[in-house]
């Protein structure tokens, strides 16, 4: 259904689309609204009043890290790396609505962290792998993960949520389609 969707009016506003930007409000006011309408103008207005406040300061990443940004967002910062930090090693697990604290040894482990921590077992175990060659294999696909979640950041910015949504599912459909290559060692 994505494909159907239009574009949001704040990226169409941020990429220099004005006229396509009014259609969509327009489409989203309903009611025969039409891209003159003053409520249409009122909402575009105010689009593009925030994204012009939000364009006036810029930072570089070193400012924000070097706490010589806007004041609170080194702090915040780094309290939501300390969230995620604790969410990997620690946190709440809540089973049947009843929230349980995990010990010091016990780890997450759903998702990707099932991956990570069991893959150097199953490259030995499963595939016969050396013990040397798992280990690489492993810190590998680790690597992997880091580099792929930080260019997300920078092709979701420059695309869109909306068509990296739209192209993710056919892209996963080929990838898993096709045989993945033997690991021939």
């Amino acid at each position: 259904m994505c494909p159907f969707l239009p574009d949001s009016p704040r990226l169409l506003i941020r990429k220099g689309k004005h006229e396509e930007a009014l259609e969509v409000l327009a489409a989203l006011e309903g009611h025969g609204a039409t891209p003159e309408s003053p409520a249409v103008i009122t909402q575009y207005n105010i689009i593009k009043d925030i994204l012009d406040r939000e364009h006036v300061n810029t930072y570089t990443w070193w400012q924000l890290v070097s706490g010589k940004g806007p004041s609170g967002v080194l702090r915040r910062m780094i309290l939501g790396a300390w969230m995620q930090v604790m969410n990997q090693v620690g946190g709440q697990k809540v089973i049947n609505q009843v929230p349980t604290y995990k010990t010091d040894h016990e780890h997450q482990i759903s998702g990707i962290n099932v991956t990570s921590y069991y893959m150097s077992y199953i490259f030995i175990n499963a595939l016969g792998i050396s013990e040397l060659l798992s280990r690489i294999l492993a810190a590998a696909g680790s690597v992997d993960y880091l580099i792929f979640a930080c260019l997300a950041y920078f092709v979701i910015e420059r695309y869109g949520r909306r068509k990296v949504r739209t192209c993710h599912p056919t892209l996963h459909a080929i990838y898993v389609a096709f045989p993945r290559l033997e690991l021939t060692l």
